[in-house]
């Protein structure tokens, strides 16, 4: 998976934290991959919730916890 753009997102739900991480993507070649990819995520400590859609070459990533540095820049 190659990561084209980056964009992130802070918002907060019944007193949650939330950090979400938008990605233009490619080189996710079909579902099998995008799967893959979210269940890695799904294993992160931060309570990661990935989906990827392959064909619009496009993930989303939610963490809880504000922003951090890391998350809150975009790639360029």
């Amino acid at each position: 998976m190659e990561i084209v753009d980056a964009s992130a997102s802070a918002g907060s739900v019944g007193g949650t934290d939330l950090t979400i991480v938008e990605l233009d993507i490619a080189d996710v070649h079909g579902q099998s991959c995008a799967a893959l990819i979210e269940e890695t995520l799904a294993r992160d400590p931060r309570g990661a919730r990935a989906t990827v859609d392959p064909d619009q070459g496009r993930a989303s990533v939610t963490l809880i916890g504000a922003p951090s540095r890391s998350t809150s820049c975009a790639r360029g």
